[in-house]
């Protein structure tokens, strides 16, 4: 899956901006200064392609319904 791929690269850039983030809040308590940016955010991640629907007529005629409600018919 690519974008699995793609979200761990977002993940592991988002965690070391925040051990730099980290790194300098600790100095600047020490120091007791003002923190200069703020704790950086994830954002959006890319989701999942989502799973094609079937619309087959043949297979309404068999019998299955075209119910979306997630059941095991």
């Amino acid at each position: 899956s690519v974008w699995l791929v793609r979200n761990e690269a977002c993940r592991t850039a988002y965690r070391d901006q925040v051990k730099l983030w980290e790194a300098e809040r600790d100095q600047v308590k020490l120091e007791r200064w003002r923190l200069a940016w703020n704790k950086p955010k994830l954002g959006k991640l890319e989701a999942p392609l989502p799973r094609p629907m079937l619309n087959d007529p043949e297979a309404s005629k068999e019998g299955h319904s075209d119910k979306s409600d997630g059941g095991s018919e």
